[in-house]
Order: C-alpha cells, then sequence, then structure tokens
C-alpha cells in the first residue's frame, strides 16, 4: 500500500495525498532517529520510545499548533504498535496479514477500472491483479451491485 501510495496514488481513494509517504517518513525518522549516532535505535530502545509516547497524551496547549495532526497521527501509531507489541506473534502476525489483506481488497475494489486497465498495459500493479482475480471470483463492489438490473 505504501508503494501504491507513493508511486501511483491514483489507484487509490481519492483524497490520499501523493507526499503522504514522504511525510510519515519524516515524521517517523524524525521521532525514532538516535540523535547520539545518527543511526536508528536498537530494538530494546524502540519498544520503550513506542511505549513512552503511546502513554504520552496530546498537551492541551499544544492543540491548534499546525503540526497537532501530525503529532495525533505518531501518538496514535505508537498505541497501536504498543497493543500489538503486547500480542503473542501468532496472533500478531494473523492480526496484520487479516488487515492487510482486507485493505488490498477494498483498495482494489473501489479502484476505478480505467486505472486497472491503463496498469495492466504497463505491466500491471499487484492491486490490479487482486482486482482481476476478485471479478473472476465474481465478487461485487457496492456500484456494480447497485447497477446489476433486478432478478426477476
Amino acid at each position: 500500500m505504501a508503494h501504491l501510495l507513493n508511486s501511483n496514488p491514483e489507484m487509490l481513494l481519492t483524497g490520499s495525498r501523493h507526499h503522504l509517504i514522504s511525510e510519515a517518513m519524516h515524521e517517523v525518522k524524525s521521532s525514532f532517529l538516535s540523535k547520539k549516532d545518527s543511526k536508528f535505535i536498537q530494538k530494546e530502545e524502540l519498544e520503550k520510545l513506542i511505549f513512552d509516547i503511546a502513554d504520552r497524551e496530546l498537551k492541551s496547549d499544544y492543540v491548534g499548533h499546525d503540526d497537532t495532526r501530525q503529532v495525533f497521527h505518531i501518538i496514535e501509531a505508537c498505541k497501536l504498535a504498543k497493543e500489538l507489541l503486547g500480542m503473542p506473534d501468532p496472533t500478531r502476525w494473523k492480526l496484520m496479514y487479516r488487515v492487510w489483506l482486507g485493505m488490498l481488497c477494498y483498495s482494489a475494489s473501489m479502484c476505478r477500472g480505467y486505472l486497472h486497465a491503463k496498469s495492466l498495459g504497463e505491466g500491471g500493479e499487484f492491486l490490479s491483479f487482486v482486482w482481476l482475480v476478485l471479478s473472476l471470483k465474481g465478487a461485487k463492489s457496492l456500484a456494480d451491485k447497485l447497477q446489476m438490473p433486478p432478478k426477476t
């Protein structure tokens, strides 16, 4: 999904911004980059930092600041990471797999057909192949269901 957001944002839902991935990477790097030697911090330090940020609340004097939305997303992401780190490995991976699969199928079905055709003409995107499989298996989007004539 991050690849599509960066390379083909038009294939995702309208309203997704092309530069969102670069903004997110900048925020993550500035939050998690070790200041002492400019290398990414170790796993234990990272977990501690995630837990610290997840327990932090957005201060009321910060609300209204231009960066509020970015800080909010980092805090919410750390809360999610904290919950995921608290799960056993098999459960965590199964949950991430199901969420990713749901996002993939939803995005494939919501993308406009001509973008899939354009993508296939250029070699294809994974999302277009997912869309083809869903179509061949008979999965219908809400728009498809609304346009179908009633069965008699």
